[in-house]
C-alpha cells in the first residue's frame, strides 16, 4: 500500500498564511467601511474563522494602512486596557520607516525606553493611559498611514468585569464610554478600532444598559461559506491527500455538515481520513461520513466549549437558555409560541426576543423566514442530545 497522505485540515491553530481560505466578500466589505470612516465590530459565531480573517487583513493591509491584531481577553482593568491599546498604536506605527521621526518625538514625550514586538518599556511609571492615548492619537496626524487596531475578545473583558461586582461594573461602563468618545471625536481621522469576540457584545452591554456606547460600531457579519466556497475549501484541504472527494461525496459531506463553517468542514475531513486510514479504506462513502460525524460528536472537545460559554456568559437567564436549547435539540425546531411559553415560565417575557437574537448572533440557533428556530449546526444539535440524553 502506498504511503498515506492526510488532508491539510486546520482544526486547532488559527488558519494563517497559505492555510487561510480567502473570504473576499467580507474583506471587501471591511475595507469599504473603513474607508468610509467607520469603526467596526465583527458579528460572528465561534469557529466561523473571524480571527483568521482579522489576521489575514493585518498581514495584508491595503496601501496607506497599517494594522495590528491582539487577543486582549486576559486584561482585567481599564488602566491595563488603555495601556495595551497605547502600546498597540506604538508597535503599529513602529513598523513604518516614514513614522521614525514621529516615533522619536513620542518616545521622548512619554519617556519610552524601548519598543519591541512583545511590548513597550517606560522609564517612568504612573502614566494616565486613558489621557495619554488621546494625546497619542492626536499626534498621529504626522503619520502618513491610517492605523487599524483589531481588539479580539473585547467582550470577554467587559463580561468578566461586570460579573465581579458594582465597582468593577462601573469601570466596565467607563471603558465603553471612553472608547466611544475616542471613536466619536472628529480629531482622529487616521485611526480605526475593530472589535470582535467569542461571546456577543450586544448581550454583555445590554446587561449593563449601555448599548448606546457601541451602536456607532458598524457590524460586519461573518457567516457560512456558500456552496461553491465550501467545495473549493474541500478541494484545497484534500489536494494531494489519499482520500479524494468527487462531486457526489462532497455533496454528502456538506449535507451532513449543514451550516458550512470552515472549522466543521475541516473537522469532518480530518475525521473521515482518520477512520479511513484505520480501516484501510481509500474511497469515501456515505457510511464513512456518518461514522465520522458520530466520532466528532462523541470526541471533539471543542463542542463542550459551546456549553461552558453559556454558563460563563449568562446569569438569571441561563435556565431559560438551557430549556430552549434542550427543547430545540429534541424537536429539531422551535416556534415563537413555544419560546413564549418557556419565557413565561421563567418570567422573561420581555427579555426573550433579545435572548433569542443573542443565541442566533452567537451561532447556536438560526431563525427562518417563518420565525422558526433550529440549531445552526447538526453537530451542536447532536451534541446537546447526547449531553442531556435526549432521545
Amino acid at each position: 500500500m502506498k504511503k498515506w497522505k492526510a488532508p491539510h485540515a486546520i482544526t486547532g491553530p488559527i488558519a494563517e498564511g497559505k492555510d487561510y481560505f480567502d473570504r473576499p466578500e467580507i474583506e471587501e466589505e471591511f475595507w469599504r467601511r473603513v474607508k468610509a470612516g467607520h469603526h467596526i465590530r465583527f458579528l460572528a459565531p465561534r469557529r466561523v474563522g473571524k480571527t483568521s480573517i482579522m489576521k489575514h487583513i493585518t498581514a495584508n493591509p491595503q496601501s496607506g494602512f497599517i494594522c495590528f491584531y491582539e487577543n486582549i481577553q486576559s486584561i482585567t482593568s481599564m488602566s491595563a486596557l488603555f495601556q495595551r491599546i497605547f502600546e498597540m498604536v506604538l508597535k503599529c506605527a513602529n513598523k513604518k520607516e516614514k513614522a521614525k521621526s514621529w516615533m522619536l518625538g513620542v518616545t521622548k514625550k512619554f519617556n519610552i525606553k524601548e519598543i519591541t514586538a512583545t511590548g513597550v518599556k517606560f522609564d517612568s511609571k504612573g502614566l494616565d493611559f486613558t489621557k495619554e492615548l488621546s494625546d497619542l492619537l492626536d499626534s498621529m496626524v504626522e503619520v502618513e498611514h491610517h492605523v487599524i487596531l483589531f481588539l479580539d475578545e473585547f467582550p470577554e473583558i467587559i463580561n468578566k468585569m461586570r460579573k465581579r461586582g458594582a465597582d468593577s461594573e462601573a469601570e466596565a461602563i467607563e471603558i465603553l464610554h471612553q472608547l466611544r468618545e475616542l471613536r466619536q471625536t472628529g480629531r482622529f481621522k487616521n485611526f480605526t478600532m475593530v472589535i470582535a469576540g467569542s461571546i456577543g457584545l450586544e448581550y454583555v452591554v445590554k446587561k449593563i444598559d449601555r448599548f448606546k456606547n457601541i451602536n456607532d460600531l458598524q457590524p460586519i457579519r461573518v457567516g457560512e461559506l456558500d456552496h461553491k466556497e465550501a467545495k473549493a475549501l474541500i478541494q484545497k484541504v484534500t489536494k494531494g491527500a489519499t482520500i479524494q472527494y468527487d462531486d457526489a461525496a462532497m455533496e454528502v459531506l456538506l449535507a451532513k455538515v449543514g451550516y458550512a463553517l470552515p472549522y466543521y468542514i475541516q473537522v469532518m475531513l480530518d475525521a473521515v481520513d482518520t477512520l479511513a486510514k484505520k480501516e484501510a479504506i481509500e474511497k469515501v462513502s456515505p457510511e464513512l461520513i456518518e461514522q465520522a460525524f458520530e466520532h466528532i460528536v462523541r470526541h471533539d472537545p471543542n463542542l463542550e466549549d459551546w456549553y461552558t460559554r453559556l454558563n460563563d456568559t449568562y446569569d438569571t437567564e441561563l435556565k431559560f437558555i438551557n430549556e430552549v436549547l434542550k427543547t430545540c435539540a429534541k424537536d429539531g425546531r422551535l416556534s415563537i409560541q413555544q419560546i413564549a411559553n418557556i419565557a413565561q415560565a421563567h418570567n422573561l417575557d420581555t427579555e426573550c426576543v433579545g435572548l433569542m437574537d443573542d443565541l442566533c448572533n452567537d451561532g447556536y440557533l438560526i431563525e427562518d423566514d417563518n420565525h422558526i428556530y433550529s440549531f445552526v449546526s447538526p453537530f451542536l444539535q447532536a451534541y446537546w442530545k447526547r449531553k442531556f440524553r435526549i432521545l
